[in-house]
């Protein structure tokens, strides 16, 4: 081969390698996920339990090799428990920063105020829910020692987990499809049953209401869980 064409050849070796280079490097980018959450104001403390699930939920995705190959990065901004302030945050996240999803804020008036902003923005905030409750106990108890456990938090691990679980069935982080997949997940979950209908309300989770009854606890709804039974009219504090 004359020097010329091994030159030709050399170049060509060095572009492929530079494209495989360039392939790698791109499917290794992390998967960025955009939230908003009270760090101060009225939200701050159920906020941070929230936070935490979510925190939670991307280290024990990043400890099992990610999704599709990348690892997680979440990107959280204090809203100061307010919703314009949730509203420019997520409008940052999607138009500017360009993140991959978005988890949603704590607080119906910033739950609200977010749909608005990602229905222009063509993102989809990831209903709550995903198995596993007492493995989450345990990782949440050691994770973070001497933080409350709430429902919050495993509502933040579990939103996380459903957005993961759909990023794997759709095989792809591509917007349309992964919102495809969780307009048709049915599933139990650390939250309860996971369902929505086509506009994305949750429609197979119930809360459960336990009101004081005889200076305990009691589950009255729903029925299936139900051990007691809502007594009418509701007795004074005195008589609970």
């Amino acid at each position: 081969m004359r020097r010329c064409e091994r030159a030709v050849v050399a170049v060509l070796v060095a572009l492929s390698l530079g494209v495989a280079i360039l392939a790698i490097g791109e499917a290794q980018q992390p998967f960025r996920i955009g939230a908003s959450l009270a760090q101060t104001g009225p939200y701050a403390v159920p906020a941070q339990s929230q936070r935490r699930g979510y925190q939670l939920c991307v280290k024990h995705v990043n400890e099992k090799g990610g999704v599709l190959g990348r690892r997680l990065e979440l990107i959280v901004e204090d809203d100061q428990s307010k919703a314009p302030a949730a509203v420019a945050i997520y409008e940052k996240r999607i138009t500017h920063d360009k993140v991959d999803a978005i988890l949603g804020p704590y607080g119906s008036s910033q739950w609200e105020a977010e749909l608005v902003t990602l229905r222009a923005g063509g993102l989809i905030p990831i209903a709550r829910q995903y198995p596993g409750a007492s493995d989450f106990v345990e990782s949440y108890r050691k994770e973070f020692v001497g933080a409350e456990l709430s429902y919050h938090s495993a509502a933040g691990y579990g939103s996380c987990q459903v957005l993961v679980e759909a990023i794997r069935r759709a095989g792809s982080p591509e917007r349309e499809k992964v919102r495809d997949v969780i307009l048709t997940m049915d599933r139990n979950t650390v939250f309860g049953a996971f369902k929505v209908d086509r506009d994305g309300l949750q429609i197979a989770h119930k809360m459960v209401m336990f009101p004081w009854q005889d200076g305990k606890k009691v589950i009255v709804w729903p029925e299936e869980l139900a051990p007691g039974h809502p007594r009418f009219p509701t007795p004074p504090w005195s008589q609970r």
